[in-house]
């Protein structure tokens, strides 16, 4: 169990979702309730990254409910799989879970609470995605209308004033790929390509560039919109 938990905390560190997500799906079964409690994120988060939200459902379930993690990722859940109002209270949690975990971090300094308030900005995409999502539904919106366009560069404004780190980059248009396909938020996915090159992130590079192209393979992202 602990070297499958460290296995996967380097292959996460590294964004090797392929290699990470193969070795959650084989290890997944053997591994004791605590063991899978550690790899439930990280499992959570190779599905989120190849664009298998599918496969979501079963480390979720390992989730600690109320944790930010637990909370993001069944909210993300159910925004795929339409469950809009429960994705919802999913949000709201994730939202407490913030604020207790920022309060204290805020008083150690803006740096040691950045990772939280980056969070913070990708709860509130999350709950963008969802609320679009809702009116596409009711029918008050319509795919590819204006309002993708408008979403798309408010999106872009906020990644320009993030710190130039890859992982939250990542994560940031792995929540825009619910609503704006990367070859249609191509500017973003090249910024985030030009940030991975420069901070040695090399394949990552790579795949953020076939991905702006239109021309990744197997996992490749797909805007599903309702």
């Amino acid at each position: 169990g602990e070297a499958v938990v460290g296995c996967m905390r380097c292959l996460a560190a590294l964004g090797e979702w392929d290699d990470l997500s193969a070795l959650a799906n084989n290890e997944w079964e053997g591994l004791d309730p605590q063991a899978r409690a550690e790899c439930a994120p990280m499992a959570a988060a190779s599905a989120w990254h190849r664009g298998s939200l599918d496969d979501l459902g079963g480390f979720v379930s390992s989730l600690h409910p109320h944790t930010v993690d637990g909370c993001f990722f069944r909210a993300l859940l159910c925004v795929h799989t339409g469950k809009l109002v429960e994705g919802e209270r999913a949000l709201d949690g994730a939202r407490a879970a913030l604020d207790a975990e920022i309060a204290p971090l805020l008083r150690e300094g803006y740096e040691r609470a950045y990772p939280s308030i980056v969070k913070s900005q990708q709860v509130a995409e999350l709950e963008e995605a969802l609320h679009h999502r809702k009116l596409l539904r009711s029918g008050a919106r319509r795919p590819g209308g204006p309002e993708e366009a408008a979403l798309g560069r408010m999106w872009s404004d906020r990644l320009r004033a993030m710190q130039p780190d890859a992982d939250y980059w990542q994560n940031s248009l792995a929540i825009h790929t619910l609503i704006l396909r990367p070859q249609d938020h191509r500017e973003a996915w090249l910024r985030f390509a030009s940030v991975c090159r420069l901070s040695g992130r090399h394949n990552l590079c790579r795949k953020a560039i076939l991905e702006a192209a239109g021309l990744a393979g197997g996992g490749s992202r797909r805007a599903s919109r309702v």
